[in-house]
C-alpha cells in the first residue's frame, strides 16, 4: 500500500469510491438519476473541489489501483484573481456541467439539507479559529478495516500540521468515530441534515 497526491485527473476514481462508500447519502439525493449521470455529477464536482484549492491524498494497492482518497483544504480559500486562464477555463466548464446536472428536485432537497445543517448546529465549546478541514475520506467497502483510512488521515493531518483541522461524522459511523478519536481529534458539537446526525469535530494546531 502506497500513498499518493492526486489531482483532477482523478476525480472519477474519487467519485466512484465515494458512491461505493457512501450509496445511502448517493441514493437518497439522487434517487432519480441514472447511475452513469450520478458518476458524472460526482466526478465533476469533485473535480471542481480540487481546482479550487482542495488537496487529495490516494491510497494505491499492490496493483496500483486507489482504494481510498482523503481530501482536505485550507483557508483562505483560492480567489479569482488567483487563477490561472486554463484554470478559470476548467472551473467554469465544471461549474456549468454539475449546474446542467442536477435536477430541479435534486437543487431544493440539497439547498434544504445544507440549510438544515448551517441552523441546527448545538456547540459543546467555542472550538478555534477553522483554517482547514477534511472535507471527505472514504475507503474501498472491500479494503476497509485494514488501517487505510488511518494512513490517509495521518498523512493530511501531517500536512496540515499547522492548522486547526475540523471535520463532521456521522454519529452512526463507530469506525469513523473510532479513527478521529484515535487520532486526538476532539468533539465539539452536534448538527444533522436530512439523513440524521452528525458530531462536529476538531484536531488543534501543534504549538
Amino acid at each position: 500500500m502506497c500513498l499518493k497526491h492526486g489531482g483532477v485527473l482523478d476525480a472519477q476514481k474519487i467519485a466512484e469510491l465515494y458512491i461505493a462508500a457512501f450509496p445511502e447519502s448517493v441514493c437518497f439525493f439522487f434517487d432519480k438519476k441514472e447511475p452513469t449521470k450520478i458518476l458524472t455529477l460526482i466526478t465533476n464536482s469533485f473535480g471542481l473541489k480540487l481546482l479550487w484549492g482542495g488537496q487529495a491524498i490516494l491510497a494505491h494497492d499492490s496493483n496500483n489501483q486507489v482504494v481510498g482518497y482523503c481530501i482536505y483544504s485550507t483557508k483562505p480559500n483560492m480567489s479569482w484573481k488567483n487563477l490561472s486562464l486554463k484554470t478559470l477555463s476548467s472551473t467554469l466548464r465544471m461549474g456549468c456541467l454539475v449546474i446542467c446536472s442536477i435536477l430541479p428536485s435534486e437543487v431544493i432537497k440539497l439547498a434544504v439539507n445544507q440549510l438544515v445543517m448551517s441552523v441546527d448546529k448545538k456547540r459543546d465549546w467555542r472550538p478555534p479559529p477553522e483554517n482547514a478541514r477534511i472535507v471527505s475520506i472514504a475507503v474501498s467497502p472491500e479494503m476497509q478495516g485494514l488501517g487505510i483510512g488511518t494512513k490517509l488521515l495521518n498523512a493530511a493531518l501531517a500536512a496540515l500540521d499547522s492548522h486547526n483541522v475540523f471535520l463532521n461524522v456521522r454519529s452512526k459511523n463507530k469506525a469513523g468515530r473510532k479513527m478521529y478519536e484515535n487520532a486526538k481529534f476532539q468533539y465539539y458539537g452536534k448538527t444533522k441534515d436530512l439523513l440524521g446526525e452528525w458530531l462536529m469535530m476538531v484536531w488543534r494546531e501543534k504549538i
